[in-house]
């Protein structure tokens, strides 16, 4: 687990990088030695093993996610690009949201920090926000959606949908309370005002993970604090129409 690492060098990995750490890790106990795994993002990206050095082994698994990724036709999900949206008469044409927010990536607006379980959790909360159709809100917890509310014309009414998906799916496995029970919440887009995240809270919510940058900042950290909420701004909105 995480807490049995031992960091060895001046650089500290991020969270993102532990996780992909761990999970490599675990690969490599199942492959042939000598083993060199790489992943990211929860994914094997090469393996390389059986070699009489390692140096060969990384090699290999460095050869296999090339070819990986060539044969798939795969960009690169951080280098810039456009999108294309059919209307009337023409097309619109825009930059490719190429962000990626990580923990060192945020901003701690309120009275209380996330614990570091709670950073994991708004961060994958966020990425999997970012595909879905806006207005969003998404609970995840222990690195699983736990409910998700989409397209609707307001954040509260998101975040309500999002609460009652979690419940019902406790309710299916038998769970005795939402899975949006200490969860983490994220909004694809600013709060406008404190009644998404009033209702974030409410369904089980502990930290909340949103751009900011709107006008009623304030007044949502406010509400966040008097909840005992941790809340991050990114500084990055991932709209999805």
């Amino acid at each position: 687990t995480a807490a049995d690492l031992k960091i060895v060098t001046q650089r500290a990995p991020t969270v993102s990088e532990v996780r992909d750490m761990l999970f490599a890790f675990t690969v490599a106990k199942h492959v042939k030695s000598n083993a060199i795994v790489y992943a990211k993002d929860g994914r094997t990206a090469g393996i390389g093993a059986g070699q009489m050095n390692r140096r060969d082994s990384a090699r290999i698994a460095a050869l296999r996610a090339k070819e990986a990724a060539e044969a798939l036709g795969l960009p690169d999900p951080l280098a810039a690009g456009e999108t294309f949206r059919s209307v009337s008469g023409g097309f619109l044409v825009q930059s490719r949201d190429a962000s990626r927010v990580r923990a060192e990536d945020l901003k701690i607006v309120t009275k209380r920090a996330p614990t570091e379980r709670e950073v994991r959790d708004m961060l994958f909360a966020f990425t999997v926000a970012k595909h879905v159709k806006s207005n969003a809100i998404v609970y995840a917890k222990d690195g699983q959606t736990a409910g998700i509310g989409a397209g609707q014309m307001n954040r509260r009414d998101s975040a309500r949908i999002a609460a009652l998906r979690a419940a019902e799916a406790a309710q299916t496995a038998g769970l005795p309370e939402s899975l949006a029970k200490g969860s983490a919440c994220a909004s694809e887009a600013f709060f406008p005002f404190p009644d998404g995240l009033i209702q974030a809270a409410e369904a089980g919510a502990t930290a909340v993970i949103q751009p900011g940058g709107s006008i009623g900042d304030a007044a949502v950290i406010a509400a966040a604090d008097a909840a005992g909420l941790a809340m991050a701004f990114t500084g990055v909105r991932v709209f999805r129409h």
